[in-house]
């Protein structure tokens, strides 16, 4: 093996990889030749140098004990002294799984029917964990992705404020889900002897909150200690494409509401929908909205090596764009509309554009901060003023099509013809 190590890098001082395992955080020590625990005073023994190849390219070998089909992460440095030290700068970074040539970036699934959390059935779908430079957003809400008509499972991992999973074992629940391996018979108290006094509540509701309707379904338990749960997405939200928020609640047995966890079901449109004459509803395909991004694979996104925005964000951002309708004068009562039923597609998608751009923004301007070391200036965050212009630019463009509509819709309701019932 050679040159799998690879990282462009425009100054003048040394360049080396620190090569780390991700199931136990393990770093590969190039003096011993052999996986170390970390330890901060020991750096200089994990450094693999790197060759400079010419045109700020600059490459080395990985060890050859890398096991194929395992994950990865290469950590590339600029070394500042003579020695490696914790202080150097990091100039890049890139995770995956080791194909015995290269890293696969890892990937983010948003789609039903891809394995994420423990997820071991064809119509069981579970909400990913977005990944941001090779660090898990465990408190950022999740969403799932199911197509209309089909018969569909979420399954999730409840967590607490921090992040963690929650051990429903202290609230008195066993596993009860017939496809848990440990499954025990609904209302059998738990290991700890507490009896399962407590409910579990799942509510499924329209994310713009302008319908009244909800479904409730009763989830099972599949793995109690990791707060691990799985209901059946009711019929009347897989019917109807839409965004939905189901609300995963444990009750007391007064009813009252202990914490929740949220999740995004974002309902796309299917050839298999309902028959009939039914017009063609609902959001626009994840697809589309990533394609019109140039966001549609994590390739696309040379520094990021991951989706630039996950579908919470896209679920959040297209349930905005239509409450900026519904709360935007002329309010025209037959013209309020829900993530089911918005019609006007072109003025969706530039609303779904609209605040994925603010939130981007908001992140550049949170995040900007210029370093310099050792004559290298990195300063790949300050973007936070080209993105306000641009979102400025699309609001007013936005908020114009939706006026514009609107009056629209105004004019055609205030004419109409009326027969005088006499014959001519």
């Amino acid at each position: 093996m050679s040159n799998e190590l690879t990282v462009t890098y425009t100054g003048s001082n040394s360049v080396y990889c620190i090569v780390r395992r991700i199931s136990d955080t393990a770093v590969w020590d190039a003096v011993a030749e052999a996986w170390d625990t970390w330890v901060d005073a020991d750096i200089a023994d994990y450094d693999i140098a790197l060759t400079d190849a010419g045109g700020d390219y600059y490459v080395g070998s990985v060890p050859s004990v890398l096991v194929f089909g395992t994950a990865y992460r290469f950590i590339y440095y600029e070394r500042a002294g003579a020695v490696p030290t914790t202080t150097d700068l990091l100039i890049g970074s890139e995770e995956g799984d080791w194909t015995g040539a290269t890293l696969k970036p890892p990937v983010v699934p948003d789609v039903p029917g891809e394995d994420v959390e423990a997820a071991d059935e064809l119509n069981v779908i579970s909400p990913p964990i977005h990944d941001l430079y090779g660090a898990e957003l465990w408190r950022r809400k999740r969403a799932v992705a199911v197509r209309e008509r089909s018969i569909a499972y979420l399954q999730m991992a409840l967590r607490d404020t921090l992040g963690n999973p929650v051990d429903l074992t202290k609230y008195g629940f066993v596993n009860n889900d017939p496809n848990s391996p440990t499954a025990v018979p609904c209302g059998s108290s738990s290991s700890s002897g507490t009896p399962d006094t407590n409910g579990m509540l799942t509510i499924f509701r329209e994310s713009a909150l302008v319908e009244k309707y909800r479904w409730t379904a009763t989830p099972t338990v599949y793995d109690a200690a990791n707060g691990i749960v799985k209901v059946a997405i009711p019929a009347g939200v897989m019917n109807h494409t839409g965004i939905y928020l189901s609300e995963f609640g444990v009750i007391d047995a007064n009813e009252n509401l202990l914490w929740s966890n949220e999740c995004y079901v974002y309902v796309l449109h299917s050839a298999w929908h309902l028959p009939g004459n039914r017009v063609y509803r609902g959001p626009p395909a994840i697809d589309d909205v990533r394609l019109s991004l140039r966001d549609s694979d994590p390739v696309e996104n040379e520094l990021l090596t991951n989706y630039d925005f996950d579908l919470s964000e896209i679920a959040f951002a297209a349930t905005r764009a239509v409450q900026f309708w519904n709360d935007q004068p002329p309010h025209i009562a037959t013209a309020r509309y829900s993530t089911k039923n918005f019609p006007f597609r072109e003025i969706w998608l530039k609303g779904i554009h609209l605040y994925l751009f603010e939130l981007a923004e908001e992140s550049y301007r949170r995040n900007f901060f210029t370093v310099s070391a050792g004559g290298v200036v990195t300063d790949d965050k300050n973007r936070h003023k080209e993105y306000n212009q641009v979102w400025q630019e699309r609001l007013s463009a936005f908020r114009e099509q939706v006026l514009w509509q609107k009056v629209q819709i105004n004019l055609g309701r205030a004419y109409g013809t009326f027969s005088a019932g006499y014959p001519h």
